[in-house]
């Protein structure tokens, strides 16, 4: 029995684009979807927070927070003197940056224990804060699509495959 050797390998090889093509994809789309917390600021929205002691730091969601923390009861009928909370961002906490909140009240305590809304604009966790590496992930992806494609067109090309379908 006679093997064609020249099939063989550019089935070989069209079995390897493939592939590559089909992980190249995969991994293109997982690391697209990941770009949104490097780059973009997220909003907390009535975040339910129970005031702790006097002076007494709380971790929130996020890293930093950026603006104002927006502190309204629980039905958010009243805004609650936002002066009696001290913001804290880059706060490492058990090995990660966390952004915390601590009530600082020591004329009137009545908050303490009782659960408030918080409103807040943060860096989510793993932001880029740097406005070149924020630009950079966009540029990579970019980047990494045209890899897959030069990848796959290149041995393409070279094998002539276009010219045999009478393109």
């Amino acid at each position: 029995m006679m093997m064609n050797k020249k099939g063989q390998v550019e089935i070989g090889g069209f079995i390897m684009i493939a592939i590559v093509a089909i992980v190249g994809a995969i991994l293109l789309v997982a690391s697209a979807q990941n770009i949104d917390p490097v780059r973009n600021t997220q909003s907390i929205e009535n975040f339910t927070y129970t005031v702790g002691e006097n002076n007494t730091n709380q971790s929130i969601p996020g890293q930093a927070i950026v603006g104002t923390v927006t502190v309204t009861n629980q039905t958010g009928a009243n805004t609650i003197d936002g002066a009696t909370f001290r913001e804290h961002s880059n706060q490492v906490v058990d090995g990660t940056l966390t952004a915390r909140l601590e009530y600082d009240d020591t004329t009137d305590s009545g908050l303490i224990g009782e659960a408030v809304n918080i409103s807040y604009n943060s860096q989510p966790d793993g932001y880029a804060t740097s406005g070149g590496a924020r630009a950079l992930t966009g540029i990579i992806i970019v980047f990494f699509a045209l890899a897959i494609a030069v990848v796959v067109l290149v041995p393409t090309l070279k094998s002539k495959l276009l010219e045999g379908m009478g393109k």
